[in-house]
């Protein structure tokens, strides 16, 4: 729908009024009239105020036209044409990872953390600047060593991962020791407009059960899931499984909640797994710089690891850009990530990647890097 402002509707007003023969003018001087050269004529200035009147009333309704159709709406007005079919935009969700809580020697009596604890964190690239604590209360049971526990990000949103053994203590706790042997997950922003208005539209199938979109409704909403794969039939049997970019402790947890609201039948056979690895071992950049360039060789180096990671697992990048970085399945090529690094590090140029051929990764694998290795010509 077409909505008009002041001056479209003052023009209609005073080629109505001429063609009707309420205004005895010629066509120059009638536009004169629209461009605002001639404002004498009472008329005219009568015009123009309900003009203005009409072209406010207008306007509102174009807000409230935009506001009730799902492909112009926004925000909040989007969230209201949700609510009403029951689909809710996607909430921002803290960066999750598995750690253990462990003492040397059993202690004779039980140790509990609190729900909230600051987690002491090593400063290593790719962890620096971030504040994670644990997510509920563990107990450190009398005469037992460890106890698992989830650690959260502080701040919601989407962040660069964790890495493994950066964890080392909680605050306030010195004889305990904190260890993380996996990445954390890279927690979600709060979901934008473009996407949940796609989920809007397709409400009808949203939430009927069995329907891959029903699938794609839960999981892409669930906190701790930075991505998955659904894999039908992977055993022949009709067995469905779900390859699971988590944390080890939230399998169980997916697997029952995709039971319960995604399958016809609530004891159907569903697995959940965590992705294989498909691993480099050494990942190895050669690279030549340019003559002005500012950063030391030292902090050169430290840049490209801490970007190749943001290309490789995800984060935000050094021009400010959230990066989703490589999931389940995707292939890693090396071009992609030189042409990703010579945009967000122009001190470089002429980078070579070893290995330098396509690794193609399977659809229940996810790439791993061990070993990230920079050799700066000078």
């Amino acid at each position: 729908m077409q909505f008009r402002n002041e001056i479209e509707i003052l023009q209609e007003m005073l080629t109505h009024a001429q063609n009707t023969g309420l205004l005895s003018i010629t066509d120059d001087t009638l536009q004169e009239m629209i461009d605002g050269n001639i404002t004498e004529n009472q008329y005219v200035l009568d015009l123009s105020t309900h003009a203005h009147i009409l072209a406010e009333l207008e306007e509102l309704l174009s807000d409230v036209y935009r506001s009730i159709d799902v492909n112009t709406a926004v925000g909040e007005e989007l969230d209201r044409l949700g609510r009403l079919v029951n689909i809710t935009r996607g909430v921002a969700q803290p960066a999750m990872v598995d750690c253990t809580i462990s003492v040397p020697v059993a202690e004779d009596e039980d140790i509990t953390v609190p729900a909230g604890t600051p987690v002491i964190i090593e400063e290593v690239v790719g962890s620096t600047g971030v504040a994670y604590v644990t997510h509920a209360s563990a107990t450190l049971v009398a005469g037992m060593t460890s106890v698992p526990v989830v650690c959260v990000n502080s701040e919601l949103g989407f962040t660069t991962q964790l890495p493994a053994n950066s964890v080392t203590g909680l605050e306030g706790f010195p004889t305990l020791t904190l260890s993380n042997s996996e990445t954390s997950t890279n927690g979600k922003n709060i979901e934008e407009d473009d996407s949940y208005r796609e989920r809007i539209k397709n409400w009808t199938v949203q939430n009927i059960k069995g329907t891959r979109e029903c699938f794609d409704n839960y999981l892409s909403n669930y906190t701790g899931l930075d991505g998955y794969r659904l894999i039908p039939r992977y055993n022949g049997m009709g067995t469905l499984k779900v390859v699971c970019d988590t944390i080890s402790s939230e399998l169980a947890n997916i697997q029952a909640g995709i039971q319960q609201n995604c399958m016809l039948l609530t004891d159907e056979p569903v697995v959940c797994v965590l992705p294989d690895s498909t691993t480099i071992a050494t990942l190895e950049l050669t690279v030549d710089i340019v003559d002005n360039m500012l950063l030391t060789l030292g902090e050169l180096e430290q840049l490209i690891v801490a970007q190749t990671r943001v290309y490789l697992e995800g984060g935000r990048s050094r021009l400010g850009q959230i990066v989703q970085g490589l999931g389940i399945g995707d292939d890693f090529i090396p071009s992609q990530l030189i042409a990703y690094l010579l945009k967000q590090i122009p001190e470089v140029v002429n980078i070579i990647v070893n290995p330098a051929s396509i690794i193609t990764v399977s659809d229940l694998n996810v790439l791993t890097v061990t070993e990230i290795e920079v050799n700066i010509n000078v």
